[in-house]
């Protein structure tokens, strides 16, 4: 996670440090959510690029900037007192994750 956190950082325009555990938070929520809409596993581990896998794939930048919108809608809209539901997806990640689904077909 904390490899990311300068990219959420900069994506979201803070320099505040304070809420760097509030945004690593969010980060896993959204790899969380990767996970569930997938049907796969993105494990984020170590601070070293080469070593954010995706089913033994290197994070593709689509996979990350699909993470990026996901954290800034969560930022910008915390409160539960908003037109948009929280649960919704921006309908750029899902166009950007839509590749990776996994999709089952009949009983396995």
């Amino acid at each position: 996670m904390d490899k990311l956190l300068p990219l959420v950082k900069k994506h979201i325009r803070s320099e505040r440090d304070d809420e760097d555990d509030y945004l690593k938070y969010l980060v896993e929520a959204a790899v969380s959510r990767f996970n569930t809409f997938t049907g796969r596993t993105l494990r984020l581990t170590g601070t070293d690029p080469d070593t954010l896998e995706f089913d033994d794939i290197p994070l593709r930048m689509d996979i990350c900037h699909g993470l990026l919108l996901l954290v800034g809608q969560w930022y910008e809209y915390r409160e539960n007192a908003v037109e948009r539901a929280l649960s919704e997806m921006p309908e750029a990640t899902k166009r950007l994750w839509e590749p990776y689904v996994i999709y089952h077909l009949g009983d396995t």
